[in-house]
């Protein structure tokens, strides 16, 4: 893709998201192997890639709400829910439950009995999983990031007509929602439960960034005048030196304080995450070519694509090495190849044919069973 083009503008978002999944993948693996590459001045990201994870709900936001910026600023027609819905289920559906079908098998001796695994089984398809202390992470950790996925997709089915209208408007109303959830979380001594830190209300500003950013992106985009790109690159740079300097700090009272300390540390500046990311990627996506062409690399762009199967499997890939007697350097390093084919095999042979051929049309059926009233907007 050329530099010029707006879908190499837009190809921003894929680079963050490729981006999201080497941190996510580099902390699990060193997490689970303890190997600690040569080169030292990069294991701050390493040890404190669970960022990313907030990272994929600021993309997930903008590329739900994208279609929607669009409608209302190029008069395009805004998704239907059951479109919404159909597109989400497809994309998310296919992979998850291949996913938890070799968890449960894997994992059985992990349960009392066949019925309670069933119930874990079955909270885990319902995506309320995320709700319980038994359920949160008993099939695989990284999943509850999946139940608060699909629950903040069931929450933008209903407020999408309010955000085309007024963006700024919910935008304001989820930080408000998200800032209260903590504080009362402060208030009740559990602002460094993991749990509870991490449920959808938590994490709602996060996700609003994104929805705001992609309105913002759009809007600019179809301006006459638009923000030079020497300022939008300092404004990206500027917010990227933030990141820097966050990851920095959290890796300090990581060192300091544990898990609490850290989850502590999240509680204090998540508030700070979605505008801090939604002022770099407006400046990346606005900026100088030189500086969107990283973003916009081919090997990002892959990643993007094999970023969901690659969060899916790379936890258990490396426990599954582990617990085979490996050493830390080739835990690490096979479980870094071992994801790699995995996502690329699911998402080429699994999820893409699911997509095009029969699956789209034996799903919708069902979707469309609780998904059928179009979208007022």
């Amino acid at each position: 893709m050329r530099n010029t083009t707006p879908l190499d503008r837009l190809g921003v978002l894929d680079g963050l998201r490729g981006i999201a999944i080497l941190l996510v993948v580099w902390y699990h693996l060193s997490l689970v192997s303890g190997y600690t590459l040569p080169l030292g001045v990069f294991e701050m990201f390493a040890r404190n890639g669970y960022l990313g994870v907030d990272l994929f709900f600021f993309v997930s936001g903008f590329c739900i709400a994208y279609p929607y910026a669009r409608a209302r600023f190029e008069g395009r027609q805004a998704p239907t829910l059951r479109e919404f819905a159909r597109r989400r289920a497809l994309k998310i559906v296919p992979s998850y439950v291949l996913a938890l079908l070799v968890f449960a098998v894997v994992y059985r001796t992990r349960f009392d009995s066949f019925p309670v695994e069933a119930a874990h089984f079955v909270a885990h398809l319902a995506f309320v999983h995320v709700w319980f202390h038994e359920t949160f992470g008993s099939f695989s950790g990284p999943l509850w990031t999946l139940g608060v996925e699909v629950q903040f997709y069931v929450l933008f089915a209903f407020v999408a007509p309010q955000v085309v209208r007024r963006p700024l408007l919910v935008y304001g109303a989820f930080v408000a929602v998200a800032a209260g959830y903590r504080l009362a979380l402060g208030l009740l001594g559990l602002d460094t439960d993991f749990g509870w830190l991490n449920q959808l209300p938590a994490v709602l500003d996060v996700f609003g960034a994104g929805i705001l950013a992609s309105f913002a992106f759009v809007a600019v985009r179809n301006r006459e005048t638009a923000p030079s790109a020497a300022l939008s690159t300092a404004s990206a740079g500027a917010a990227m030196l933030v990141i820097v300097a966050g990851f920095a700090l959290v890796d300090a009272v990581a060192r300091g304080g544990g898990d609490d300390g850290v989850h502590r540390w999240v509680y204090d500046w998540r508030i700070a995450f979605g505008p801090v990311l939604f002022i770099a990627t407006l400046g990346i996506a606005l900026g100088l070519p030189g500086l969107r062409s990283v973003c916009t690399s081919r090997l990002l762009a892959w990643l993007s694509l094999v970023s969901y199967n690659a969060y899916l499997w790379n936890l258990e890939i490396a426990v599954g090495l582990q617990n085979a007697g490996l050493p830390s350097w080739a835990i690490f390093w096979l479980g870094a190849a071992g994801t790699i084919g995995i996502a690329a095999l699911t998402t080429y042979f699994i999820e893409r044919p699911l997509q095009r051929a029969g699956f789209s049309a034996t799903f919708g059926r069902i979707v469309r069973t609780f998904a059928a009233v179009p979208a007022r907007s």
